[in-house]
């Protein structure tokens, strides 16, 4: 308005309304205080129309209206006359109520706003009814403007008790235990009166932070003060403690049929009491004080999960009692053997607090001996649980395939140095010319024999397979290396009696000086079951050796040592050099044999040695191939695991970052909206006093340059209010958009839309502004849009305009969670059997 009206309206203020009026608003409170709330109103209106802006008649047409069970028509009132004039922060804050009653969550952040705007001093009134709100709009579901309004109280009084309470609460249930303590501290600066509601909360945020002596002394005030429901926690405290005297003086003190359950529960909480059993089995759970609730269900899931269950069913509305019914659903299906079907239960009591250690030990009692016993199990039941996101997708499938090859053929690699006889070794275990020194060329490929009709396949790293005849495969190969692809593999498949027993997988040799070779015997590694090192009986035991044998250990694989070559060697000779070998390297591959693969491939040739070796092969691979099978998929699931534990601890430091993020940027949208109602107030003024002295000046000028002027004169003056608003607001502001971007709330490309809200309450303050230098209105659309202009002539300075943005957090806030906690015990389980499984 300009600063014509506002020195009227400071005249209405100061000088004393007309004596009819306070005559009116006298009888009209003695009226009201009669019951007559009717002629009370009447009264109101008739010495607001003789005195505009009177407060004192103001503040009776609200009492007035309220008294009727009108209270959107007394906000109305107030907002109307805020519109106009300055009232009182005390109106105001009942203005906040109302409209927190009302469910108009926009209004009451509005006038909230302007509560926190007109506050210079203490002012515990509006404190206490703000505080009113707050507890009010939490007990009905609206924390967000619950806890607005709480902080606004704080501002009114930093000695007020119960809004610190309740923020303290509300830091309780986000586990921010340096907020709760603070808040706590604030709270207890003040305990003297504070009610036995507040007691109460004090307990709880002190049991949150560990000091249960607080949490006891708390509860005890709460129950003198005649909070009933407080005997129940007070005595499960007590019991949980170690003041054994204190516990039963008060219980002396309860009434008989609490004191019953109370001692059974005690007794039963320190031993099986069949006394006690029979006690609680004859309660029902809604009849219990819901102050003792939380104490009992603790004792009854510890000690009889049945019982438990049996209260729940009879008061479901509880606290807890849905958790602990899907625990007992689950340990029910778990005993008929649905061992899958009760993961879902399982999964929905881990994630309540109230059983979600009773969860955890049923889950692992469950299924560590289960998996330990049948493998293939877990590794799906987890691969089912962790297919989520493109690491659990990934995870997954690694999983799915590891239980598909337990079922496979065992698979042994054949290592060795280059010129160890492998070639030989593999055609004399076959029974045919199959390696270099036949039909497969010496590359850097690994060549897998397998059972089947007699063929060959070679596999390309970029997945490409191109079938053969074995005598073709050689030349594939090479034409494919020609064209500048890389060969993964070399299937060869044949019709042997060794092959449909195992399959082998032939490599290149190692320290033959070419990378790709010992390249493609890694590749081997992720492959092979189990594994032979040929250690050639002419230079057996060189220190090259030990390098590629403690990569095949680190890879997982088991690796056994045969000597070969030993032809001219004496039986002597052969035991002293598997001595040495053993000695040397035995730790990473025992030597199990010795013997000479070139006299093996003459069928006449064959000695005991060789057919030894075979038999061995036969128990002791052959033989035991599940349990090398086993063995090896619990090693590279371990590993699968191990990436995918630590990507899942990346994601959640990452999700707390954000947390503390949003945190942080609570308290700085806070900071920002507080600090904002000042400069929206500086903008607009500005801008009026601005546009006020241009207006008289163009007053002279001709009608027709006139209007072009004044938009000209408007557009500058709402650009030069807006740019120093935004200025001013300049730390505020920076610290939101990066605190914004850090919690990802959005991307940094469009950070300025989190900032947006702000531009546009300046530029609604400018166009008020321009309305109260009486600007045209036709200039004022140039300002605000033409299709808005009319309209912001009239409007009041629009609600919280940042509302979105706290929306927005809560939003982000409930993404912010860390991953399931079945999904996180479930893989830290089967870690554990897979480590125990993995060991040879």
């Amino acid at each position: 308005m300009a600063l014509f009206d506002r020195f009227e309206r400071f005249l209405d203020q100061v000088i004393p309304p007309p004596e009819e009026a306070v005559r009116a608003v006298r009888h009209g409170e003695r009226l009201l205080a009669a019951g007559d709330a009717d002629a009370a109103l009447r009264l109101a209106e008739r010495a607001l129309r003789e005195a505009p802006g009177f407060v004192r008649a103001l503040t009776l047409q609200v009492d007035a209206l309220s008294a009727l069970k009108r209270p959107f028509d007394a906000l109305q009132v107030l907002e109307s006359a805020h519109a106009v004039t300055v009232i009182p922060v005390e109106l105001l804050a009942r203005g906040v109520a109302l409209a927190a009653a009302l469910g108009l969550g926009a209004r009451a952040a509005d006038l909230d706003a302007s509560v926190r705007a007109r506050l210079k001093s203490p002012d515990r009134e509006v404190a206490n009814r703000l505080s009113a709100a707050a507890q009010s709009l939490i007990d009905r579901g609206d924390d967000a403007l619950g806890l607005r309004l709480a902080r606004t109280a704080t501002l009114a009084d930093a000695q007020a008790v119960t809004p610190w309470l309740l923020l303290g609460r509300d830091a309780v249930l986000r586990g921010d235990r340096e907020r709760a303590r603070d808040a706590l501290d604030r709270a207890l600066a003040r305990a003297d009166l504070v009610d036995a509601s507040g007691h109460r909360q004090i307990a709880e945020i002190a049991s949150f932070l560990g000091d249960k002596g607080l949490a006891v002394r708390g509860l005890r005030r709460a129950w003198i003060l005649g909070d009933e429901d407080a005997l129940g926690a007070l005595l499960g405290a007590l019991a949980e403690g170690d003041d054994r005297q204190a516990f039963e003086k008060v219980l002396a003190d309860a009434p008989g049929g609490v004191g019953e359950i109370v001692r059974a529960l005690d007794a039963l909480s320190r031993g099986d009491d069949p006394a006690a059993r029979v006690v609680l089995s004859a309660v029902r759970g809604g009849g219990v004080a819901s102050g003792l609730w939380p104490w009992a269900l603790r004792v009854l899931l510890r000690a009889d999960l049945d019982l438990a269950a049996q209260w729940c069913r009879s008061a479901p509305e509880r606290d807890g009692s849905a958790a602990v019914l899907r625990l007992h659903e689950a340990k029910i299906l778990i005993e008929t053997g649905d061992r899958r079907a009760a993961l879902g239960a399982l999964g929905d009591a881990l994630d309540a607090t109230a059983t979600r250690a009773e969860a955890e030990a049923l889950f692992r009692r469950t299924y560590r001996e289960v998996w330990r016993a049948g493998l293939d199990e877990a590794l799906e039941t987890v691969a089912a649980l962790v297919a989520t996101g493109p690491a659990g997708e990934a995870c997954a499938a690694s999983l799915r395939l590891l239980r598909q090859g337990l079922s496979a053929p065992l698979r042994v690699a054949l290592l060795g140095e280059f010129s160890a006889g492998k070639s030989t070794f593999l055609n004399a275990l076959v029974g045919e010319t199959v390696s270099p020194m036949g039909v497969l060329p010496t590359t850097a490929a690994v060549h897998w024999l397998r059972s089947g009709p007699r063929a060959a396949r070679v596999v390309t790293d970029r997945g490409w397979v191109v079938e053969s005849s074995i005598d073709e495969a050689p030349r594939v190969a090479a034409r494919l290396r020609q064209e500048g692809q890389q060969i993964e593999h070399v299937e060869v498949c044949l019709e042997r009696g060794l092959l449909a027993r195992l399959e082998l997988l032939d490599t290149p040799g190692f320290n033959a000086g070419e990378p790709a070779h010992e390249a493609a015997v890694r590749r081997a590694f992720a492959l092979a079951d189990v594994a032979l090192w040929l250690f050639d009986a002419r230079q057996a035991g060189r220190m090259s050796e030990r390098e590629p044998l403690e990569a095949a250990r680190d890879a997982g694989v088991s690796v056994f040592g045969v000597l070969n070559k030993v032809d001219g060697l004496s039986a002597a000779e052969r035991e002293t050099l598997v001595a040495y070998l053993n000695k040397m390297l035995g730790e990473l591959a025992p030597c199990v044999h010795a013997v000479s693969a070139r006299e093996a491939l003459d069928a006449e040739g064959r000695g005991r040695a060789w057919e030894a070796l075979v038999g061995w092969i036969d128990a002791h691979l052959v033989g035991q191939r599940e349990a090398w099978k086993r063995a090896r998929a619990a090693s590279k699931g371990g590993a699968v695991l191990d990436q995918f534990i630590g990507e899942i601890d990346e994601l959640d430091r990452h999700r707390r970052r954000a947390s503390d993020a949003l945190d942080a940027l609570d308290v700085a949208l806070r900071e920002l909206a507080e600090a904002l109602p000042a400069v929206v107030e500086a903008t607009r003024y500005e801008v009026q006093v601005s546009l006020a002295a241009q207006l008289q000046a163009l007053g002279a000028g001709r009608v027709e340059d006139r209007e072009s002027l004044i938009e000209d004169a408007i557009a500058e003056a709402a650009w030069r209010a807006r740019k120093k608003g935004l200025a001013a607001l300049g730390e505020p502001l920076a610290r939101v958009t990066a605190l914004a971007v850090e919690a990802a709330l959005v991307p940094r490309e469009v950070v300025a839309l989190v900032t947006a809200p702000v531009g546009a309450r300046l530029d609604a303050a400018a166009a008020l502004g321009a309305a109260d230098a009486r600007a045209s209105r036709s200039a004022l659309s140039s300002v605000v849009g033409r299709a808005q202009g009319a309209a912001a002539v009239h409007a009041r300075l629009p609600g919280d305009a940042l509302e979105a943005l706290e929306i927005a957090i809560d939003a982000r806030r409930r993404e912010v969670v860390a991953g399931g906690a079945m999904r996180r015990l479930a893989v830290t389980v089967l870690r554990e059997v897979l480590g125990e499984v993995a060991r040879p």
